[in-house]
């Protein structure tokens, strides 16, 4: 089960000529069912939309969750497409989101919040997702994006050292270049590059 979500100020839908669903400012969800979802998925999803801190606070910062600003929630279910073959990653692009996990827990240990960088975080990859595959960066696909988010969320909810996030997210990026079969290196045991850099779990 997937969801794209939406910010807004209202939003309506409309079967032919009657409205059969409408909301002032809140969330609008765009939920795609997929084959094999039970309620567990749909109660997991429904929590994570929930939580998301997406909306400003007094400060202008996103701090805030549906549930604190009282706004509303418009579900729109549909049947997911059957996927196209997932997203392999390249070396460099795992590279590029390690660095990304780099950042994400230096910018934690200068201050920066849980709240405000995963609701910025995932405010760009909805931007994101405007952009033909060509142009975008790492976030080909939900799996991209969800890789991208845990590792993100892990930097604030299991803080480490930021180069042990780096080469921790390295190692699943990775895995999955293996797993489709697309790893052109040494074997996994014998991979390994300087101490807390590019190491292999």
């Amino acid at each position: 089960m997937i969801a794209l979500v939406q910010r807004v100020c209202e939003a309506e839908v409309s079967v032919g000529d009657e409205t059969v669903g409408a909301i002032e400012a809140g969330i609008l969800a765009l939920i795609g069912v997929e084959r094999g979802d039970d309620e567990r998925a749909a109660e997991r999803l429904v929590e994570r939309v929930l939580g998301y801190r997406i909306f400003p606070d007094a400060d202008g910062r996103m701090n805030l969750c549906l549930a604190d600003t009282g706004g509303a929630l418009l579900a729109v279910l549909a049947l997911a497409a059957a996927p196209c073959a997932a997203h392999v990653p390249s070396m460099q692009e795992c590279r590029e989101g390690s660095e990304f996990i780099l950042h994400a827990a230096q910018a934690r240990d200068a201050g920066a919040t849980r709240a405000l960088f995963i609701g910025r975080l995932h405010d760009d990859l909805v931007a994101i997702r405007a952009f033909p595959r060509s142009l975008r960066w790492f976030a080909q696909d939900s799996d991209d994006e969800a890789l991208l988010t845990g590792a993100a969320e892990d930097v604030f909810d299991a803080p480490l050292r930021p180069e042990l996030h780096e080469s921790a997210f390295l190692a699943q990026c990775l895995r999955r270049i293996e797993a489709a079969g697309r790893w052109a290196g040494p074997s996994r045991s014998a991979w390994s590059a300087a101490p807390g850099r590019w190491s292999r779990a």
